[in-house]
């Protein structure tokens, strides 16, 4: 085979080479045009990073605002544990809160029948009473101007003499006294409570308040009363003793009297534990110008008698005569 045949040959098969590697690679389809559909687009809330709003600049020299709130004023409570012969009006004037402020923060407390052991809150800085508690209507009772007399000490005694002109027991009894400048100007009140729970029908007894120093001298009291209570006819936490007084001896030129007498429970009754009597010493003008009580240490039985005798003080002018109340409960 000549030169020239040689390489025509060689063209030829690379020909025929190149021809059966074309006919080996796949052929690609050519993309065909389609109908499309127009969507709807739903708009997307994604959270998105936000910058933290900076506080209003405050003048100069103002303080930044308060976030506002509720706030009451309670009182520091103070538990007081009950010893033999203690009772609620006692506790008021130790403590120098109201007797309702007692029975407020109490209300289980049965005021006529304390039992010794029980623990007792003393509102000691209560400042003001309670809204919440709804106050009954007090049954309207007969008073008389107050009365006062200062102390050495600069205080203030003022007495209210109430009387119960009703046929049936009243308890609880109390009253507010302002003390007013001449112009009427409000400068101090206190709760007057009475020495005993019960009021009997037709007796009388003085509420009585302290106020303590420094009291102006020009000072003029005014009472209104804040509670009276009817005691149901079918009530059984009283008894009905009776008091006799048979001396009164008064000395030192009027300033004290010594009362004795006896106090007496009827048959077929129960016994009385707790007797109390309340001595109310008058001036010459009928005013109140003392009161005592006076707390038997012992039961008095049935049919029985139980004698007393102590002293009450004047505040005032000279005492020209003396009463005596009772209370006994079994």
């Amino acid at each position: 085979m000549t030169a020239s045949n040689r390489c025509g040959f060689a063209l030829t098969l690379a020909l025929v080479g190149m021809l059966i590697l074309a006919a080996c690679v796949p052929s690609r389809p050519h993309p065909t045009a389609t109908s499309t559909v127009p969507g709807k687009l739903t708009p997307y809330s994604s959270p998105t990073p936000s910058q933290t709003p900076r506080a209003s600049p405050q003048p100069s020299g103002s303080p930044p605002p308060l976030p506002t709130a509720t706030s009451t004023i309670t009182p520091t409570p103070f538990l007081h544990v009950l010893a033999k012969d203690d009772t609620l009006l006692g506790l008021a004037l130790k403590y120098g809160v109201s007797l309702e402020t007692i029975k407020t923060a109490n209300p289980e407390l049965q005021p006529n029948f304390l039992i010794v052991g029980t623990s007792v809150i003393i509102p000691i800085q209560a400042t003001s009473a309670p809204t919440s508690v709804p106050t009954p209507t007090p049954v309207p009772v007969r008073m008389a101007a107050p009365r006062c007399y200062p102390t050495a000490d600069g205080g203030l005694w003022c007495f209210v003499l109430a009387a119960n002109d009703q046929l049936f027991g009243l308890e609880n009894l109390s009253a507010w006294i302002t003390l007013g400048d001449p112009r009427g100007q409000i400068l101090a009140g206190q709760e007057a409570i009475a020495p005993l729970n019960r009021l009997p029908p037709g007796a009388t007894l003085p509420l009585m308040a302290f106020f303590p120093p420094p009291v102006s001298t020009d000072a003029v009291p005014d009472a209104r009363l804040t509670n009276s209570l009817v005691i149901p006819a079918q009530d059984t936490r009283y008894l009905t003793a009776t008091v006799q007084v048979e001396s009164v001896e008064i000395l030192t030129g009027g300033l004290q009297a010594t009362v004795q007498g006896n106090v007496l429970l009827p048959a077929g009754t129960r016994p009385a534990s707790v007797v109390w009597v309340a001595a109310v010493a008058y001036d010459a003008a009928g005013q109140v110008v003392g009161v005592r009580k006076w707390e038997a240490a012992e039961s008095l039985q049935p049919a029985g008698r139980l004698p007393f005798a102590f002293t009450v003080y004047s505040l005032g002018p000279a005492i020209a005569r003396v009463e005596a109340v009772v209370e006994a409960r079994p």
